[in-house]
């Protein structure tokens, strides 16, 4: 019989969240030169941990990448490894059956072209963290249902794994927003889903954000800004800092990583983000999830057949049964 886990007092949980964030803080130091070379590079205490994180039911069937996204996410803490794994799959398993089996055939091409959230793949900040941008004002609530957001999110962030080295996901990155043009009304999800996803990005997701740059904030940042307290932790929320001048942003990022929309250099190009993305998605990302969907259908099917065969019994062999009973009853 195992044996059962001590549980932790909140000090030594502190303890213990600390002694990682020192450990991370080590090792991002030290792969400094390394990732130069190789951005996928892999310090032998991440291996380590990787390791140890594959000895668990959780664990098994996954990608080397995939479970290093959430182990550099939780600064190779185990336990806290397996319990944002536990989150992100019962969010997903909860309110969105079948989100393993999405394919890019399956995406709102209309949503997916509308261009509400773009990344250069290996671009950085000053820093070395990820940038994403976001464009809140394309994000058209009443248009599409929720649902189709966050299949093209849940999809995304697929990619992303696939598309982003290891840097990425042990730096942590940074979302550089507009509010141009934005209505609460239009643009924002008030709803029950919309702030479960949010609450969920932080506790589900191994996302690392190292900051919130808001630009064109208007009248509306306020309003937006009390809406986020609801779900954004305070320390998410220390964070977010409203950009007066577009110039501000070039003290956070070099003007050659930064997209012109922003004020920099960097020109993005969805449609070639976008094509992109389904040659890698059609090569590497979907066949093996097509395949599983194949699998999944014939033993469907399979259990299926056996149902109606154990429901639709032959008349020979009812009268056999019949027979069977009749002779026990005479005998008895």
């Amino acid at each position: 019989m195992a044996e059962k886990k001590k549980k932790l007092t909140g000090k030594e949980l502190k303890e213990i969240k600390e002694k990682h964030k020192i450990l991370s803080k080590k090792i991002r130091e030290e792969v400094k030169d390394k990732v130069k070379e190789d951005p996928n590079y892999v310090h032998p205490l991440e291996k380590e941990a990787l390791e140890e994180l594959k000895k668990h039911e959780i664990a098994k069937g996954l990608d080397d990448k995939f479970l290093l996204a959430f182990l550099l996410a939780r600064k190779l803490n185990i336990d806290r490894t397996i319990e944002l794994l536990e989150n992100h799959f019962k969010y997903l398993n909860t309110n969105f059956p079948g989100w393993d089996e999405y394919t890019f055939d399956d995406l709102n091409k209309v949503v997916l072209n509308s261009a509400f959230q773009c990344v250069i793949p290996g671009s950085r900040d000053k820093q070395g963290n990820g940038i994403g941008y976001i464009f809140l004002n394309r994000y058209k609530v009443k248009e599409f249902p929720f649902e189709e957001y966050v299949r093209t999110f849940i999809y995304i962030f697929r990619y992303s794994i696939f598309k982003e080295t290891l840097d990425y996901w042990r730096n942590g990155s940074i979302y550089i927003e507009t509010l141009k043009d934005v209505s609460i009304s239009k643009n924002i999800d008030t709803s029950k889903k919309g702030q479960a996803l949010m609450k969920a990005i932080p506790n589900c997701f191994p996302f690392l954000m190292r900051g919130i740059y808001i630009v064109d904030a208007g009248f509306i940042v306020k309003a937006l800004l009390k809406i986020a307290r609801i779900f954004m932790k305070k320390k998410l929320m220390a964070r977010v800092k409203v950009v007066n001048k577009r110039e501000e942003l070039l003290e956070v990022v070099d003007e050659n990583q930064l997209i012109t929309e922003f004020g920099g250099k960097a020109v993005y190009d969805h449609n070639a983000f976008l094509q992109q993305m389904e040659k890698d998605c059609r090569e590497f990302i979907d066949p093996p999830i097509i395949k599983r969907k194949k699998e999944r259908a014939a033993e469907k099917d399979k259990i299926s057949e056996k149902e109606k065969k154990i429901e639709t019994k032959s008349p020979e062999k009812e009268k056999k049964i019949e027979k069977e009973k009749s002779t026990r009853t005479e005998k008895e």
